[in-house]
């Protein structure tokens, strides 16, 4: 999660046609070749590259709606459909080494690709229970004391769709602890957007302050 977030952070910051942001995809390209090659056929399909960046071109505008706020405003998603569109050509077919093409044409046809993906009755699941563990868990773990995991298990599950939980081969949590937990993040998310100050640094930047690494060190140690 660490390595996936790095790298969005890389595109975030400089752009989808800097340098740093065609390294960073040139590296995940080469992991996803090497993957490929272990697990042949697992990398083949284009939708499943076009599922990811729509998803991330979508993901807050989706959160935000479904906790009950407004959502982006029309700029914001014209932006966020700008940045994903420019970015996905340079993503390759790990086995056909194509570029992935097909990318929708719009924001709004971008979140219907997502729900239409979401919405297909997948195969059953043999990971659930390690997915469950390293994923859905994660987040409790990194960020509560134990005593709270359970709770911080249950806002995970509340917050993500409910096609997408059922998927995975995991069970939703009560309907009135899924209302609970979305009250309580649109909440959080309302003083973080409405009364605390923006902050003065980004993310990556306290990263490369902690680490004591410039920025182009930064970049180096996420593309490898």
């Amino acid at each position: 999660m660490d390595d996936t977030a790095r790298h969005i952070l890389i595109w975030n910051e400089f752009g989808p046609e800097h340098e740093y942001t065609r390294r960073s995809v040139n590296a995940l390209n080469r992991l996803h070749k090497h993957w490929s090659d272990r697990y042949p056929g697992s990398f083949a399909h284009d939708e499943d590259y076009l599922y990811t960046m729509c998803y991330e071109a979508t993901l807050f505008h989706r959160l935000l709606r479904r906790v009950g706020l407004a959502g982006l405003s029309e700029k914001e998603k014209q932006a966020s459909w700008e940045f994903y569109s420019r970015l996905a050509p340079q993503f390759r077919n790990a086995e056909t080494d194509t570029a992935i093409s097909g990318f929708p044409g719009s924001f709004e046809a971008c979140v219907d690709y997502v729900e239409r993906y979401e919405s297909t009755r997948w195969p059953p699941n043999a990971y659930t229970a390690s997915i469950d563990a390293t994923l859905i868990q994660a987040f409790a773990k990194r960020h509560m004391p134990k005593v709270l995991r359970p709770i911080g298990r249950q806002l995970v599950l509340s917050l993500l769709p409910e096609r997408t939980v059922c998927n995975l081969g995991l069970e939703l949590p009560p309907p009135f602890v899924r209302k609970l937990c979305k009250l309580v993040f649109a909440t959080y998310l309302l003083i973080g957007m409405k009364l605390l100050r923006d902050p003065t640094q980004s993310h990556a930047e306290i990263i490369r302050e902690r680490e004591g690494l410039s920025v182009e060190q930064y970049v180096l140690a996420v593309t490898g």
